[in-house]
């Protein structure tokens, strides 16, 4: 906790510096969780786990996250988002050393439900600083930094399949990743904005039902997360499994999936104020659609990574 104290009490970062930062620690995020992705078949046949068994282990991540989600916002409004990103950017590069070393079901799902939580928490936190920067800045860059998580998750997913072509055991490069990230992490955890404790009138409820225009938002954000899990967390197996890819093409998946959602994203800002954001939203589901259908019908691996492509476009 000292390093983190060390790096929490200091000036005021400059903008250009912040958002160079809170751009890091989303590009190393995205690698993170995509090193993970392109080595779920791996985990799973080193385990010689059933797809009913992996599900536990994914379902574990997924509860890891729902969990810490609400509880990071509440810390952030206790403590400040920097202090949370400071010590959830170094767990969640630690937690993911653990799957690769898990030597069971039930220890694999505890190494997935700390990996999903950190993860999670990260991500709330990340977030609120990301916001603070845009305030700073006074216009639209939101869009970038989740572009640059999705540019981190196309580096990741580039490193996993290299790994996995060249026969790397999944623990060793969990464990050459995280060392990694974490080398990036402590680098631009210096940059980010310090903040304190919300201010509040001490009379906001600890948990309030989303008003009705949230409620088709969250829906819709539902969606596109549950395509987005699907394709990290089935793709590659559905390409290697059943498809009969190379196990380097099936790792490869997710990076052209990340690819076309880094485009996306890097658009999104332009696309919404040139055709309205209602449009950009229709148009975007509509791609997820049919790229689901396309790597559903597909027969052979390069039209199924097509059809990833069009998700993350969409």
């Amino acid at each position: 906790m000292a390093g983190v104290e060390q790096v929490v009490t200091r000036t005021v970062a400059p903008p250009k510096m912040a958002r160079l930062a809170v751009t890091a620690i989303f590009f190393a995020n995205g690698a993170l969780v995509a090193n993970w992705f392109a080595r779920v078949p791996d985990v799973k046949q080193g385990l010689g786990l059933s797809e009913g068994a992996l599900s536990l282990g994914l379902f574990a991540m997924a509860v890891g996250a729902l969990l810490s989600q609400p509880t990071a916002g509440w810390v952030i409004g206790k403590v400040g988002s920097l202090k949370v990103t400071a010590v959830m950017a170094i767990a969640n590069c630690a937690a993911l050393i653990l799957p690769g070393f898990a030597p069971s079901l039930p220890l694999l799902m505890a190494a997935l439900f700390l990996f999903g939580a950190s993860n999670g928490a990260l991500d709330v936190a990340m977030n609120a600083q990301a916001a603070l920067v845009e305030r700073r800045y006074a216009r639209p860059i939101m869009s970038s930094f989740h572009a640059m998580w999705s540019v981190g998750g196309l580096i990741g997913a580039a490193i996993g399949a290299l790994a996995v072509a060249r026969g790397a055991g999944t623990g060793a490069h969990f464990l050459i990743a995280a060392v990694a990230g974490v080398a990036v992490m402590l680098v631009a955890l210096r940059g980010l904005i310090p903040d304190g404790p919300a201010t509040a009138s001490g009379h906001e409820p600890a948990f309030a039902l989303p008003t009705r225009a949230l409620v088709p938002m969250g829906i819709v954000a539902l969606c596109a997360l549950i395509c987005e899990g699907a394709i990290g967390d089935w793709g590659a197996i559905y390409l290697r499994e059943g498809l009969g890819s190379a196990a380097g093409m099936a790792a490869a998946g997710y990076a052209v999936f990340a690819l076309m959602m880094a485009g996306g994203r890097f658009a999104g800002d332009w696309l919404a104020t040139r055709f309205g954001s209602g449009n950009v939203v229709r148009t975007g589901g509509g791609l997820v659609m049919a790229g689901i259908g396309l790597a559903l019908v597909g027969s052979v691996p390069a039209v199924a990574i097509a059809g990833y492509g069009l998700v993350g476009a969409g």
